[in-house]
């Protein structure tokens, strides 16, 4: 009766909500074009697909589910405009010229009807264009002309490393990437008044195409004076510090935005430009004109969120975030952070309460803003591993020097405490599972002392959303006891990811990214314990993709009470040398939607904590997945939805002494598709993860 009258709660919020909604057929008057296809032209890696041609239309087709409940409720439908059609049959045969298929011709459209229009409702169709491209013209030669011997060079490397190829099928598009490819290049090279023309001689009859790049170099300029303008409570000398440029030194556009890209990042400014005065290409010194806008320095923002950690087992939360970005008008930097929530299903509990409590100051103005001081509390009290009650304290003072900008150096202090709330050294099965995570003679709460280095290089394109370049991050802490008992370890952290955009075909845009990252723990000194949090989990959306988040490799198991009353707790034991491999291709489509298909490979031993021999750890430690996922550029990131396959492994086997008839893990430790609906199912592991950021 309860599981009844919560199904129709939801069921009248559902219709409330569609009620003052509109259909979208209700929306608008005419003939709504549900999807537009073409017959004649190639598939998807022939470089005129349908999504290609659409891509060059006026008229537009309406998203999925326009006639599909409830999706129809949320469609913004595009109706048919027979002049954009008219118009349209033109655009695809000029771009079929621009693409190399001189001979092409569009031969017409077709519309079809799907649903008659009525009084109150659109109607609905289908269009078709049918084409015949002809056979395609080739690069017959491909050179770059002009400049000077210096240049020359700069121009045979564009031909060798660029889009377009003799002897391959001509692409417009091809030949001015190539172009702008020269251009910047020289004027990264110094020579700012650059200008490369681009230009096509085209034998239908011969199915050929000559290209040539002429180069006109310019002079060598040099940077000029630098003007500063639209600041008002960020001084300019702070600017000036983060610009890095210097009068007189050779011009270089990458300089240019570098500097705004640095300006940006101080987090104090709405806009950004630097721009040169190209206006006299007889003038040496080039002037230099930047502008800003400033931004609101303070910011105040709330959030709803939760977290999942298992079927039954996961943590709403509501959390507040202030920022100052110009305290005292000093460039201090000021961030605080308020969140509580409540984890669902811990133990024998129907809810532990979790909060969080961090502030940090930063300041950036030390050794012309190269240097930072950093100042970080964190106060938390939260669950680990959906049953470990745990309240953890702890601080940074951390130094950051920014030599360049692709690389960051951090060196500080560290301390904290840490306290397991439920640990109870009378009960012996929470004495088992003690020994299992944190091993012999653990000490209830500990403290860790360290010095904590980090170091990164940062060569991608857009940390966002990367198409090219690479990334390195390590951090090596040292931990050291104050008194006996405490730990004393080394733990090295390694995050590599590499990017290179590859293309299939003539037009096919992919990203092949590579990501490996992994963590070691070696104790030293009398104690050779490891502190359980420190300890490598590997697992969850932006790790291993076929386990929820730290849920990879074996688990503790405790079972408390007897019968109805019996509580069984499952907790990770971790590893402290493990590694992931991701490997990630990306095909870029409309509307903003990135297709990815991925395979992740793992790892997770415990040489030293296990007596088993490292060969065989290694061996049975090993895992894989691999899937599918869709990414949205939205403003806040990328929002991404994975769906990873793999094989059952012994952990999913894993039970209690008296299991029922089944085999299976309880199901509280699955975020599994499968298995969550049948728990004897001999189906592998389906996984589904939705996040924001990047994966790799």
């Amino acid at each position: 009766m309860v599981a009844s009258a919560r199904a129709g709660r939801w069921l009248l919020w559902l219709l409330v909500l569609l009620a003052a909604c509109t259909p979208a057929r209700r929306k608008v008057r005419g003939d709504i074009v549900r999807r537009i296809e073409f017959h004649g032209n190639g598939g998807a890696l022939s470089g005129h697909n349908d999504y290609q041609l659409r891509k060059a239309m006026e008229q537009p087709a309406t998203a999925f589910g326009v006639k599909m409940f409830p999706i129809t409720y949320f469609v913004d439908p595009k109706l048919l405009n027979r002049d954009f059609l008219v118009r349209d049959a033109y655009r695809l045969e000029v771009w079929y010229a621009h693409h190399g298929w001189f001979d092409a011709h569009f031969l017409g459209w077709s519309v079809k009807r799907v649903k008659h229009s009525k009084k109150r409702r659109a109607g609905v169709v289908d269009v078709l264009g049918i084409v015949e491209p002809g056979k395609p013209s080739l690069v017959r030669s491909y050179d770059v002309v002009g400049g000077s011997r210096a240049t020359g060079g700069l121009g045979r490397t564009v031909l060798r490393t660029g889009y377009l190829k003799e002897k391959k099928q001509f692409d417009l598009e091809l030949a001015e990437a190539d172009r702008v490819e020269l251009e910047v290049t020289l004027k990264q090279r110094g020579y700012a008044y650059a200008n490369v023309d681009l230009q096509t001689d085209a034998f239908p009859d011969e199915h050929a195409v000559d290209v040539k790049l002429e180069m006109q170099p310019g002079i060598l300029a040099n940077n000029g004076a630098i003007t500063i303008e639209g600041n008002q409570d960020v001084k300019t000398r702070f600017i000036t510090q983060n610009l890095r440029l210097v009068e007189g030194e050779p011009y270089r556009l990458d300089e240019l935005v570098a500097a705004q890209n640095r300006l940006f990042r101080m987090g104090t400014f709405a806009l950004v430009s630097v721009e040169p005065d190209l206006s006299d290409p007889t003038r040496k010194d080039v002037p230099i004109r930047v502008r800003v806008r400033e931004a609101k320095f303070r910011a105040l923002r709330f959030g709803v969120g939760f977290q999942i950690q298992g079927l039954q087992n996961f943590e709403p939360n509501v959390s507040m975030r202030f920022k100052h970005t110009n305290l005292l008008s000093q460039l201090i930097g000021l961030d605080f952070l308020a969140r509580v929530g409540a984890v669902a299903n811990v133990g024998d509990r129907p809810f532990a309460p979790t909060w969080q409590v961090r502030g940090s100051v930063i300041y950036p103005r030390i050794l012309g803003q190269k240097v930072a001081q950093q100042l970080e509390v964190n106060i938390e009290q939260g669950v680990q591993q959906g049953s470990l009650r745990f309240f953890n304290p702890e601080a940074d003072f951390r130094s950051i020097w920014r030599p360049s900008d692709i690389v960051v150096v951090s060196l500080g202090p560290h301390i904290e405490q840490f306290d397991y709330l439920d640990y109870d050294t009378e009960s012996r099965p929470a004495r088992r599972q003690a020994e299992a995570l944190f091993g012999d003679g653990f000490v209830n709460p500990y403290q860790i002392t360290s010095v904590d280095f980090g170091f990164t290089l940062d060569w991608r394109d857009d940390p966002l959303s990367t198409k090219r370049g690479s990334f390195f991050n390590t951090t090596l802490r040292t931990a050291f006891p104050l008194k006996e008992g405490d730990f004393a370890f080394l733990a090295f952290t390694g995050d590599w990811r590499l990017f290179r955009p590859i293309r299939v075909g003539k037009d096919v845009p992919l990203t092949w990214a590579t990501r490996i990252h992994g963590k070691a723990l070696y104790p030293i000194g009398d104690n050779k314990n490891l502190p359980y949090p420190e300890l490598f989990f590997p697992g969850g959306a932006t790790s291993m993709r076929g386990f929820p988040s730290g849920r990879m490799g074996p688990y503790a198991i405790t079972v408390e009470g007897e019968g109805d009353s019996r509580v069984v707790s499952y907790a990770q034991v971790g590893g402290n040398l493990g590694a992931v491999v991701q490997q990630e291709i990306r095909y870029y489509g409309a509307y903003g939607i990135t297709y990815a298909a991925f395979l992740d490979v793992a790892t997770l031993t415990n040489p030293g904590r296990s007596a088993t021999d490292f060969r065989i750890q290694v061996i049975d430690g090993f895992r894989f997945a691999g899937g599918l996922g869709l990414r949205y550029g939205s403003p806040v990131g990328p929002l991404r939805i994975d769906v990873s396959v793999r094989p059952r492994y012994l952990e999913d086997f894993q039970t209690y002494e008296d299991a029922a008839s089944c085999d299976v893990n309880d199901d509280r430790r699955r975020l599994d598709v499968v298995h969550a609906f049948a728990k004897c199912s001999r189906f592998p592991a389906i996984m589904v993860f939705g996040a924001f950021g990047e994966a790799i």
